[in-house]
């Protein structure tokens, strides 16, 4: 319990130190709107981000703040062009709770800010199907989703499934996997060319899917933890989580 105050004071810090804001271009034609949806909407969906041990039934509890890095240097070349932009950054916080026959579950948010103009909620759920009797070994069964919304111009809502393993060897866990992204992308007239034919409400919609796999590693430091992931669609992701685990 001496840690808590502690703990607190980290995450307050790294929630609030690595927000940056983002800049959607105007004008974008209908053959840019899937590298749109590349770069922010499968590049921003769910992340693990944790141990690939279950968290423990009733009693298993995770909250955590996590730093996502995107690279979106080719946003800023699509439609009328933006200044340069080299990298998108943005924190989630997380809850994750243990249920029952190793099922964890677990909601994120991106908290609210003024400067970056992002909202964002979504859940993943984890079935740990399989350990090993004589290994540290386990496989296990991800569903998630999630929906990005930036400056109400851009709404893109993911929903997928990873197959991933594990590997725990005392205060250290490896994990990969990979699976499938289905991405369902809403445009606003506001950032759209006049080519694009809208719906009645002013609006483009259209869906896109990708393939998806990544690789995590995850540190114990009594119950803090420090997890890094590198999450693979079409580009690269990488992420950062500090959590605390009961």
């Amino acid at each position: 319990m001496r840690l808590s105050p502690l703990l607190f004071s980290i995450l307050v810090f790294f929630s609030s130190a690595s927000s940056n804001a983002l800049e959607i271009p105007l004008n974008l034609t209908k053959g840019e709107l899937d590298d749109v949806t590349r770069i922010l909407g499968f590049n921003t969906s769910t992340k693990f981000l944790s141990n690939p041990y279950p968290l423990g039934g009733y009693t298993g509890l995770e909250v955590g703040v996590s730093l996502e890095i995107i690279n979106i240097e080719e946003l800023s070349l699509l439609g009328s062009q933006t200044s340069p932009q080299s990298e998108f950054r943005f924190n989630r916080i997380s809850v994750g709770k243990g249920l029952y026959n190793n099922v964890d579950a677990f909601i994120h948010f991106v908290p609210y800010s003024r400067s970056n103009q992002v909202s964002e909620y979504g859940g993943l759920v984890k079935w740990g199907f399989f350990e090993a009797e004589y290994l540290p070994f386990s496989v296990s069964a991800l569903f998630h989703l999630n929906t990005m919304n930036i400056e109400d111009s851009f709404v893109n809502q993911s929903v997928g499934g990873d197959l991933m393993f594990g590997v725990n060897v005392n205060r250290f866990a490896l994990y990969f996997g990979g699976g499938y992204v289905r991405s369902r992308s809403l445009f606003t007239s506001n950032i759209l060319d006049g080519s694009v034919a809208l719906t009645p409400e002013n609006t483009y919609k259209e869906t896109f899917n990708s393939g998806h796999s990544f690789v995590g590693v995850h540190f114990n430091i009594w119950k803090l933890f420090l997890a890094g992931q590198i999450d693979k669609y079409e580009d690269p992701v990488y992420s950062l989580k500090l959590g605390y685990r009961l």
